[in-house]
């Protein structure tokens, strides 16, 4: 009888043994099961705000367009150096001036923030008190924040002179979201 007793044990223990081996097997792999369930939702939420970022962009892109269009007319780039200097000139031939562009250099600043320049501009224009003086304030009146390094007005003859330097930031483009 004490012979089957310890067969009925051994085999008793084996019996616990495995069932604790495959309740420890189960445990594993359903922590392995939930782990790779959680990535999973991490995921998805992710690819869920990326898709709801992108929708919004979308729509703050079609409801914000004239607004955008008029914040980047302000902003000045190099494309639209040429077309600065062209309405200079062409406000001082509107005023009767006899205008000349003396200088345009783009300095680098560390102070400032890569990507943006110091533009520097030089005029110098010829007509009358009237004239002169309202070029002065179209310049002023630019889009842009103008500041003015050098203003001269001197009378030669009947005609008044102006000498202005003036400067303003300048970004370059970013090539990458054209």
């Amino acid at each position: 009888m004490l012979k089957n007793s310890k067969l009925t044990l051994i085999a008793l223990g084996s019996a616990v043994l495995l069932t604790l081996a495959v309740f420890i097997f189960a445990l594993r792999y359903l922590e392995n099961k939930n782990e790779k369930i959680l990535s999973q939702n991490e995921e998805v939420n992710e690819l869920l705000v990326e898709k709801s970022l992108a929708e919004s962009l979308t729509t703050l892109e079609k409801t914000s367009g004239p607004e955008l269009q008029a914040f980047e007319a302000l902003v000045l780039t190099e494309q639209g150096l040429v077309p600065l200097i062209e309405d200079l000139e062409g406000k001082g031939r509107n005023l009767g001036l006899d205008l000349e562009v003396v200088s345009v250099d783009k300095e680098k600043s560390e102070s400032l923030p890569e990507g943006v320049e110091i533009l520097k501009i030089a005029i110098k224009a010829q007509g009358s008190w009237s004239s002169t003086y309202a070029l002065l304030k179209s310049i002023e009146s630019l889009p842009h924040l103008v500041t003015f390094d050098k203003v001269n007005f001197h009378k030669e003859g009947g005609s008044w002179n102006l000498e202005v330097a003036f400067s303003t930031h300048i970004f370059k483009e970013n090539k990458g979201n054209d």
